[in-house]
């Protein structure tokens, strides 16, 4: 019997046991955080390597649920092993097929928990342990510097001692980070008080895997083994407060007593960077700059067709990245998509993959870790010295014009992300086309390259404040033949009184050959050759001489 089989075989069981007729699988972990393929059920199940997806699971069949993102991506992955709905469809689907539903209880917080109940009714949800969170893992912790952020910044927030369990706010209040690929916060739940006689929060904190600590860690930090964690918890607090929105129902099993906070702002807070922070970051995206601007350098000079494939090439990426002395890994699986693969918008290579890039279309979406700052880009571009399609330069163009109107607003304070998101999409929808997600996310720094709550989508109710970092990514895919998404980050800044706008963090050229400038128009054309002059004149003290003659024809002015 396959490990597949076998772990299919033992989640039926354990559903029945629970007396209940199907089960519902995030991807996630029980510190709420992506878990990659090789770790998780719902890759072993059936196969899909995507980043966000749920897997319904009954006695004869199973579904996987997942958004625009991902359906193309994950109807070739699934093939036969399951079906693949849209996510928007997941509570009818339920509702219809389940009498019983058991949800991990590790794997949902209490106020997630209370929503999915009341929108999956007639169908009643049970939560209990249905997996088993394998930890085989080794985390190294070292220290982060506070970066214009007081100590006594958490005091109001910690008057009583409370629980922490979103790992980025775990690392952000404790001030530690690791080595762990993609996402360098700490795996563990903590709890931290406010002790007057340090004039700190103190942190006890629990890991279900081995830890590392380099450097000179904080004294405030203690780390304990989940179980030795969990026993000292109990015995040293009588009153302990937790989160509903990050707390899961797990935790709270182990700590019955525990009370609600109404109002928690720490994410707001996490959101708006000091300067310091601005300026770590500013420097993380001159070295990356460096490492991307090369690599399309790269890409343009070298014979590529037929000689790398998109796995190899992401490779080189990785190779510019190493040069610096501050990087310390990629902040996701770098998309790395040839022609049509592109047009699957989170497609991801595998190193057995023997997907050859071609001449013609090609997308490159990375993101790197450097201390302190984390970095995401993406360009598209024309390989090959045959002339652009012209469909493609029209896409192109567009594409492009979307991101210079979200990059050239000016708004008044108190605006939501979901104005900027129908900023960029006007244009598009103008020529009948529009992208299958958000326009822009959050960025931490040195933490999640996707930091809620900031987003730039048709939902968002956040209110986008000074120090803000976001990125700007419209898009547009037409399947079979290419997708085309361009992408750098920006804080936002003051512009006049009550007023804001948008300052770009992320230096790369657009491909010059591929504007239409009679598409883009003299104010964007204004804003284009304004940002490339940034580009030029930013990187090529860093640069060969070969790479600062190509990059100063890509920045030429139109």
């Amino acid at each position: 019997m396959s490990f597949f089989s076998t772990m299919l075989s033992l989640i039926r069981k354990k559903i029945c046991a629970l007396g209940a007729d199907s089960a519902l699988i995030f991807h996630s972990n029980r510190f709420f955080e992506t878990q990659r393929p090789v770790s998780h059920e719902i890759y072993t199940l059936c196969g899909f390597t995507g980043s966000y997806a749920k897997l319904w699971v009954s006695q004869n069949s199973m579904c996987l649920f997942t958004d625009d993102r991902y359906l193309i991506q994950a109807e070739k992955e699934c093939k036969n092993r399951t079906s693949v709905h849209n996510l928007s469809s997941l509570h009818d689907y339920i509702q219809t097929h389940s009498k019983i539903l058991v949800i991990d209880l590790w794997q949902i917080s209490k106020k997630h928990a209370e929503k999915f109940s009341a929108e999956s009714l007639p169908c009643k949800v049970v939560f209990e342990q249905l997996l088993a969170f394998p930890s085989n893992f080794q985390q190294t912790v070292f220290p982060l510097p506070f970066l214009g952020r007081s100590p006594q910044l958490w005091k109001s927030w910690f008057k009583h001692p409370v629980l922490i369990c979103n790992s980025q706010d775990l690392s952000f209040l404790c001030r530690v980070a690791t080595e762990n690929i993609f996402l360098p916060t700490l795996q563990g739940y903590g709890l931290g008080w406010w002790e007057e006689a340090c004039n700190e929060v103190l942190w006890l904190v629990g890991v279900d895997s081995p830890v590392i600590k380099k450097k000179s860690f904080p004294s405030s930090v203690t780390i304990l083994p989940m179980e030795v964690w969990k026993s000292t918890v109990k015995k040293t607090f009588s009153k302990i407060y937790y989160i509903p929105e990050t707390t899961p129902l797990g935790l709270l099993r182990w700590f019955p007593q525990t009370h609600k906070i109404s109002s928690w702002d720490l994410p707001k807070t996490r959101c708006i960077k000091t300067n310091e922070e601005l300026e770590a970051t500013r420097q993380a995206h001159i070295f990356e700059g460096v490492a991307f601007t090369r690599f399309l350098y790269w890409l343009e000079t070298q014979k590529i067709e037929r000689t790398y494939t998109e796995y190899s090439a992401a490779l080189q990426l990785e190779e510019f990245r190493k040069k610096s002395a501050s990087y310390q890994g990629p902040s996701f699986p770098t998309i790395s998509a040839s022609g049509p693969s592109g047009a699957m918008i989170h497609y991801v290579p595998k190193p057995h993959d023997q997907t050859y890039i071609q001449n013609g279309p090609y997308l490159i979406d990375a993101g790197g870790q450097y201390h302190w700052g984390t970095t995401d880009m993406t360009r598209s571009m024309w390989l090959g010295p045959n002339s652009p399609d012209s469909l493609y330069q029209e896409d192109y163009t567009q594409v492009l014009q979307a991101h210079i109107d979200v990059a050239m607003a000016i708004f008044p304070k108190g605006t939501f992300g979901s104005v900027l998101d129908t900023l960029a999409r006007n244009v598009l929808w103008k020529a009948h086309k529009d992208y299958g997600h958000s326009t822009g996310h959050g960025v931490g720094v040195f933490s999640n390259v996707h930091e809620g709550p900031i987003q730039l989508s048709s939902g968002s109710k956040i209110v986008l404040e000074p120090n803000m970092i976001c990125s700007n990514e419209p898009g547009y895919y037409r399947q079979g033949l290419w997708g085309i998404r361009l992408e750098n980050l920006f804080h936002v800044k003051e512009d006049h009184p009550g007023w804001l706008k948008w300052n770009v963090l992320s230096l790369a050229p657009f491909q010059r050959r591929l504007i239409q400038k009679n598409i883009l128009g003299q104010e964007r054309i204004a804003w284009l050759n304004a940002y490339h002059e940034q580009v030029f004149t930013t990187l090529c003290p860093y640069l060969s001489k070969k790479e600062s003659a190509w990059l100063q024809i890509e920045t030429f002015p139109h």
